[in-house]
């Protein structure tokens, strides 16, 4: 796969996100993308793949048929991707990874992800906080 502007993992990180959290808008906030960009990325995923790829019943998002069939090789595609880039990336890491969520959905999509990049980082400390996005944006305590 071959995108313009994007790297084929981005692109299959954005379709996980938006079936995971049920919506182009929620996926959005959780990549830091307009819903606008969610939309143009899937939309080029679906001209690689050459079928439609989500079905909408209402606001109920939900994998069609090639999406499903997609959905286990693009979770294996991206975990493979960021494995590749955290081994040449290893010797750079150290310290405290502080991450701030704010709904309980971002968690299950990041939890596979942070699993993984704890396991190749050991030297790295995980801190995980959920509040309300105002207490996030304020600077965590030194310690």
């Amino acid at each position: 796969m071959h995108g313009a502007d994007h790297q084929p993992a981005d692109l299959l990180r954005t379709f996980i996100a938006v079936v995971e959290l049920g919506g182009h808008s929620k996926a959005g906030a959780l990549l830091g993308r307009s819903q606008p960009a969610i939309s143009l990325q899937l939309g080029r995923l679906e001209d690689l793949i050459r079928a439609p790829l989500l079905t909408q019943d209402g606001r109920k998002i939900q994998p069609a048929p090639a999406g499903e069939a997609l959905l286990s090789f693009a979770r294996e595609m991206v975990r493979i991707n960021d494995e590749a880039v955290a081994h040449f990336h290893r010797a750079d890491m150290s310290g405290v990874l502080r991450i701030g969520l704010y709904t309980g959905d971002a968690v299950s999509v990041l939890q596979g992800t942070l699993t993984g990049f704890i396991q190749r980082h050991p030297e790295v400390e995980l801190e995980n906080h959920r509040d309300l996005s105002r207490a996030l944006q304020r600077p965590a305590p030194s310690i």
